[in-house]
């Protein structure tokens, strides 16, 4: 059973800029997450320490874009309620150790949308050792892609950007809508890709496995024209 603390004292939250190295690494990554607008969504993901050093690992939440009126927590270690951005407690990990307990929760409270948080875990000793990871939790109606977005021609970012040849987006065009596709585009403007889109609205993987490192744009076209264009970052 996972322990909760509840902790109101904003004071606790640091400000600390993280950056990228290699003292962690992921492995069994669940952060991309479809569910019903009334259930909570769980992410997972499992954490190693690479370095020949114990280190005391902390987690702080900072949520990027995220539903009005849907709620999110996190537990490590323990477990904490929503006004808690940054866990209390560290977790002690010896040289090759893997932490699993790290749950990312998300609760809609019947509201559709794509919300994405970034948890940022660190070495309390040394704040600037850090990796980081973006979940992202999709709240439909039927708890199936299709009602993730309104009516509208539109896309999302993809994610995860930057990929490392896999990536996904979610769409929606108009039911009036002849044709529509995505066309993937490099920095010099030459296209690379196009991706038929069969269906009115839902999520689409990007067939990115064959495409090198570097900016490029993914763009939605409907009835041959360009409605909607979105950076993703290729880094392999």
């Amino acid at each position: 059973m996972r322990k909760i603390i509840a902790i109101t004292v904003l004071s606790l939250f640091t400000t600390a800029t993280f950056s990228q190295n290699s003292n962690f690494e992921f492995s069994n990554l669940q952060t991309n997450l479809w569910g019903n607008a009334n259930d909570q969504m769980t992410g997972r993901a499992y954490i190693k320490n690479i370095t020949n050093d114990t280190l005391h690992v902390k987690v702080r939440r900072y949520p990027i874009s995220v539903v009005q009126g849907s709620s999110h927590s996190f537990c490590w270690d323990v477990c904490y309620t929503s006004y808690t951005s940054e866990s209390v407690h560290s977790v002690t990990m010896v040289p090759d150790s893997v932490y699993t307990n790290f749950y990312a929760d998300f609760l809609p409270n019947g509201n559709v949308g794509l919300s994405s948080i970034k948890y940022c875990f660190f070495d309390e000793d040394v704040l600037t050792d850090s990796i980081c990871v973006t979940a992202y939790f999709n709240a439909s109606a039927t708890g199936i892609e299709s009602g993730i977005l309104p009516e509208g021609n539109y896309i999302t970012d993809a994610f995860p950007n930057p990929s490392n040849g896999t990536a996904q987006l979610i769409y929606s065009v108009k039911k009036d809508a002849g044709s529509f596709k995505l066309e993937i585009h490099n920095i010099l403007g030459s296209l690379v890709k196009v991706i038929d889109l069969k269906e009115k609205n839902g999520s689409v993987k990007l067939p990115l496995e064959d495409v090198g490192s570097g900016i490029y744009f993914c763009s939605l076209v409907v009835d041959n024209k360009t409605i909607s264009t979105r950076k993703l970052v290729v880094s392999k």
